[in-house]
């Protein structure tokens, strides 16, 4: 749960567009591998962040 909000946030701020069909782009095969791969980045660096906010704590 807590990783499927952090991908919803990173993708959602890619594709702002795409924020009335849910929380996580239905679209995400549809990147290039280029867009994917900076989806993931920001996603690794989110959850990073997220658990040194919870670990600090």
């Amino acid at each position: 749960m807590f990783i499927n909000e952090i991908v919803s946030e990173v993708a959602l701020s890619q594709h702002p567009e795409h924020q009335a069909q849910g929380p996580v782009p239905s679209g995400l095969g549809s990147l290039r591998p280029e867009e994917l791969e900076e989806l993931v980045e920001r996603v690794a660096e989110a959850v990073l962040e997220r658990l040194a906010q919870h670990w600090r704590e």
